[in-house]
């Protein structure tokens, strides 16, 4: 895998002094996109990943809408790690491996033990491959409604070209 030039510099992000790592989504076209992972070492940032990815059918926005099907553009603290599988060596102590009872609500937007709410039941079938292992975005944190919620970086499935907003890696 070849990724272009980078068209960033890590150290130019305004991030909060307890920021440990940082993740990059950068629009290629379409919904095509590139993600770097980088981690804080000392005072300045390693990358730990870089992989193709994909984001919104429509492509990214800065005044993302409700069923526009775009990927919000902005700073974002990530948060809520959760998914279908058992946490890997290394994850969060915060993650949270979901089944059935769990629903990512829209009035909320937040993960909540609850199956009888409207939402995205993360935990069913219909989320397997997709929701292996989840971190919300953390975009729109106070549930303004028409903003969008249930934007996530998650995996990427077989046959999925592109997303409702989420940002997906392999």
């Amino acid at each position: 895998l070849t990724l272009p030039v980078l068209t960033f510099d890590v150290s130019r992000f305004l991030l909060p002094d307890n920021a440990g790592m940082l993740v990059v989504v950068e629009g290629t076209g379409g919904s095509s996109c590139d993600v770097y992972v980088y981690e804080k070492e000392g005072h300045g940032w390693q990358q730990r990943l870089a992989a193709s990815g994909r984001l919104g059918k429509n492509g990214m926005n800065r005044h993302r809408t409700t069923g526009d099907k775009t990927t919000p553009i902005g700073v974002f603290r990530l948060n809520t790690p959760f998914g279908q599988l058992p946490p890997m060596e290394g994850f969060p102590l915060d993650y949270i491996q979901v089944d059935s009872s769990y629903t990512w609500t829209d009035d909320t937007n937040r993960l909540v033990k609850d199956p009888g709410l409207p939402g995205e039941h993360v935990g069913t079938s219909g989320y397997l491959d997709y929701y292996d292992y989840v971190l919300d975005m953390g975009f729109n944190p106070e549930a303004i409604p028409d903003q969008g919620s249930a934007l996530f970086l998650h995996c990427e499935a077989d046959s999925w070209m592109s997303s409702s907003g989420c940002v997906s890696v392999p």
